[in-house]
C-alpha cells in the first residue's frame, strides 16, 4: 500500500514542478486552477482507484502520461528558443558545422 502512494506522490511532485516551469512569471502555482483541478484529482482518487470502473492503475498511467507532456512541451519549447535563428543560406549552414558546398568548390568558367 506504501509504494503506491508513494509513486502518486512522486507524480504529483512532477506535475508541479512542470507547472512551476509553465507559471515561473506569474506567481504562486497553487493558486492556479489548473494545479487545484490535477490536486483534487488526486485526492478523490486516492483511495477509491481500484473501487471505480476504470482498468489497474488506469489513474496513474493518467497521471505519468499528463506529466510526460507537459515536460515535453516544455523542453520543445526550450528546443525552439535554442535553435531559432535567422534564416541562412545552405554555404552559411555547412560552414557552421564544418563543410563546403559541391558548387562552393567549383568556378564558373571565364567566358572570353
Amino acid at each position: 500500500m506504501a509504494a503506491p502512494m508513494r509513486k502518486n506522490a512522486a507524480l504529483l511532485r512532477g506535475i508541479a514542478k512542470e507547472f512551476r516551469h509553465i507559471y515561473e512569471k506569474s506567481g504562486e502555482v497553487k493558486e492556479k486552477p489548473m494545479y487545484s483541478f490535477i490536486l483534487d484529482q488526486f485526492r478523490n482518487h486516492d483511495v477509491t482507484a481500484q473501487k471505480i470502473c476504470r482498468g489497474d492503475k488506469e489513474l496513474e498511467h493518467m497521471a505519468d502520461t499528463y506529466l510526460c507532456y507537459l515536460y515535453s512541451s516544455r523542453r520543445h519549447s526550450e528546443l525552439i528558443k535554442t535553435y531559432k535563428g535567422t534564416k541562412r543560406t545552405t554555404e552559411e549552414s555547412a560552414r557552421s558545422v564544418g563543410l563546403t558546398t559541391s558548387h562552393a568548390k567549383w568556378e564558373k568558367p571565364s567566358e572570353s
